[in-house]
């Protein structure tokens, strides 16, 4: 071989091994472009999430808070044996008004008599005492 072919050879390795660095090179500078896309794209991202992270933090808080409150009224309200006893006690008092309620007609009753003896009485007594 003739130092004239090595010398072909070379320069045809050297314009494909050119040709394939710029190949390379153009698909570097786009995968460059891409990431630098796909990178902006994640600090949104990354940004929405907080944003939304920060507002369910909040509104956990505020169910927390609004479910402590709940369990301690639900510890304050009556059970069911209180309100057994206070059904107890109502008809107790109801069972009490009905008796007085008998005892008030029976007054009556006896009320109404004694008017009656008393106004035939000042009848009588008006009639005959002259």
């Amino acid at each position: 071989m003739s130092i004239n072919v090595v010398g072909e050879w070379l320069d045809v390795i050297y314009k494909v091994l050119t040709g394939i660095f710029v190949i390379w090179l153009y698909f570097d500078r786009r995968n460059d472009k891409t990431l630098a896309r796909v990178t902006k794209l994640e600090g949104h991202i990354d940004d929405k999430l907080d944003t939304m992270e920060k507002r369910l933090d909040e509104q956990l808080d505020d169910h927390s808070e609004r479910l402590v409150k709940v369990e301690s009224d639900l510890r304050n309200q009556p059970k069911h044996e209180d309100l057994g006893k206070i059904y107890d006690e109502m008809r107790k008092v109801s069972e009490s008004i009905a008796g007085m309620a008998s005892n008030l007609s029976g007054q009556k009753a006896m009320l109404e008599g004694l008017e009656k003896q008393v106004s035939r009485m000042d009848t009588f007594w008006r009639t005959h005492s002259n």
